[in-house]
């Protein structure tokens, strides 16, 4: 695996993200679970699908201030050390009685450490960017991001397992989540380097967000408009989230009615789609095939909005739950390819004390893809019909294939 080719200081990152992954997402799925136990469940379950975007919405904010600490090192383990606190916190309270003020609470420190979890990897981008390769770079994010994929894909099951172990004591649980940070704390407190004595007016920055702050997260968004591929990236990942989001919940939709598109039953069907797309994103991040790996990232981009196109066509033209599958799987998979290159050419492009906000500024924009795509679905299939849905998505894909074409012509970006 690269990682382990890599020098301590990038090893001891990696192993740190992997355990302040795990406390993440054993207690994502645990947070549903006990939204399951408030009075009203229904409400509270939707209420944690709409707060949990806020850290996605606010990515230009946490890595804007990410590049203004001076000692990123320092920045990360002051981050787990808050991790720890607020977990330490929650574990007093989360067993009194479930009423709103209390979901509240615990919603809050949630989403307060998912956005500082946000915050410490953006820190580390300058840093990877030092210790890395150009070469191995976008490998090296594939493994972090294959792994984060990996955890998102087996911590749900492992999660509410544990909670079940414990009786459904959420307090130890937290407990258990604030230990899993201690130990991401312990693994980036043996990392040794020196690192310059914070600058004044970096430091009041993160206190008074002031006009010169304002300034400069216009500048992020500026940065990344004034590179030409990047400025076009921009577009087409919009794009790609708008037009997964509506092939989601027209999948979701069109699985409902129709036997042929079902395994065993809905609910099996639905967890099985999620589950072969992030393995094949898993297997394109981690160990992709150096034929698809030396192309362009124009190139990656083609295959993948060409699933696209083909997934809802094949549902239109011969709907098969096990040729679903797989074509999902390949869509998985070629994301699993692009998505680290993109992230690779971002950092390698923009100035070090611009990393953060840059790569901020770019998911900030193209996560807006998302609930327009989810809206647009909810129209369509209210509106008209789900073959209706389905074949703007097929327009929507040949347009954005289209302009990828154009796109693979003009640039050869790599990595």
């Amino acid at each position: 695996m690269i990682i382990f080719k890599q020098d301590s200081v990038v090893r001891k990152l990696f192993y740190s993200g992997v355990l302040n992954g795990i406390g993440t997402t054993l207690f994502n799925i645990v947070f549903v679970i006990y939204a399951s136990h408030t009075p009203n469940a229904k409400i509270a379950i939707s209420a944690v699908g709409i707060i949990s975007t806020i850290p996605f919405l606010l990515n230009f904010l946490l890595g804007f201030f990410a590049d203004k600490v001076s000692r990123k090192f320092k920045g990360l383990i002051n981050v787990r050390v808050a991790q720890i606190l607020l977990y330490l916190f929650l574990s007093m309270f989360i067993n009194i009685e479930k009423n709103w003020l209390v979901f509240g609470l615990v919603l809050l420190i949630n989403v307060m450490s998912d956005m500082l979890g946000t915050f410490s990897s953006y820190m580390q981008l300058p840093i990877l960017k030092k210790h890395v390769s150009s070469d191995d770079l976008a490998k090296v994010r594939g493994v972090q991001s294959g792994i984060s994929q990996t955890l998102d894909l087996i911590g749900g099951p492992i999660g509410a397992f544990i909670l079940t172990l414990i009786h459904f004591n959420f307090a130890v649980f937290a407990l258990i989540n604030a230990f899993s940070f201690f130990l991401s704390l312990i693994v980036l407190h043996n990392i040794k380097v020196n690192e310059p004595k914070p600058k004044k007016t970096s430091t009041e920055s993160f206190y008074a967000f002031n006009k010169d702050n304002f300034e400069s997260i216009k500048e992020n968004f500026k940065y990344i408009i004034k590179i030409k591929q990047l400025k076009h990236f921009l577009i087409i990942f919009t794009a790609f989230n708008l037009i997964g989001a509506l092939q989601t919940t027209l999948l979701s939709i069109t699985i409902l009615g129709n036997h042929a598109l079902t395994l065993f039953n809905f609910g099996f069907t639905v967890a099985a789609v999620d589950t072969i797309e992030v393995l094949g994103m898993i297997m394109g991040s981690v160990i992709p095939f150096n034929r698809f790996y030396a192309m362009t990232i124009e190139h990656n981009l083609i295959f993948e909005m060409m699933m696209f196109f083909i997934i809802p066509l094949s549902i239109v033209a011969l709907p098969n739950v096990y040729l679903l599958l797989v074509l999902i799987f390949l869509s998985g998979y070629f994301a699993g390819i692009s998505n680290p290159k993109i992230d690779a050419f971002i950092i390698k492009n923009l100035p070090e004390d611009k990393v953060g906000g840059g790569m901020g500024a770019f998911y900030t924009i193209v996560t807006f893809g998302l609930p327009i795509g989810s809206a647009i679905a909810g129209v369509l299939a209210a509106g008209l019909s789900t073959i209706s849905g389905w074949f703007a998505l097929m327009l929507m894909s040949a347009i954005s294939i289209g302009y990828l074409v154009v796109l693979s012509i003009k640039y050869s970006s790599n990595v």
